[in-house]
């Protein structure tokens, strides 16, 4: 009988967090930034796993007041320049650069893309990756922008 009780207790509590929406795709936490070599805050979103062409590869977004960095563990291939981040179906924003081969780093359109993000419902990533001979196409990622808002105005206290 316990059991059952304590699996209507999960069932009611999951339901609670349901209809509350606690539950939220974006945490801001105080973390190393291998870009800038700091410690320092950023919203991160959920991270997400999905087929570069050959194994499946971790994938998330990383957000300060000054820039978006697209992290995953595979080889970006920036011979096509067909990558970038839209969001709600917009033109996408191409990575201004690639860092260390694996990070898709925008910083000319951060504001436009954080704007993007506060007000929008998901944000898509584009990514091509490598060694991809013969190519294996776009790969495309799309998270929820749910709870963005709220995880990125905790940064400057975080």
């Amino acid at each position: 009988m316990t059991r059952i009780h304590s699996t209507n207790s999960v069932l009611m509590a999951g339901a609670l967090v349901a209809a509350t929406g606690a539950h939220a795709d974006w945490t801001a936490s105080h973390s190393y930034d291998q870009v800038k070599d700091e410690n320092r805050c950023v919203a991160e979103s959920d991270r997400l796993r999905i087929h570069d062409g050959y194994r499946e590869t971790e994938l998330y977004l990383r957000v300060d007041k000054d820039s978006v960095l697209v992290v995953t563990d595979s080889h970006i291939d920036t011979r096509v320049a067909d990558g970038g981040i839209s969001v709600d179906g917009a033109a996408p924003m191409p990575p201004d650069e690639v860092y260390r081969d694996q990070n898709a780093f925008f910083r000319k359109h951060a504001a436009k893309l954080i704007q993007q993000f506060e007000s929008g419902r998901r944000a898509e990533v584009r990514l091509r990756f490598w060694p991809t001979w013969p190519t294996q196409g776009r790969k495309t990622a799309t998270f929820s922008l749910r709870g963005f808002r709220k995880a990125f105005a905790r940064l400057p206290g975080c």
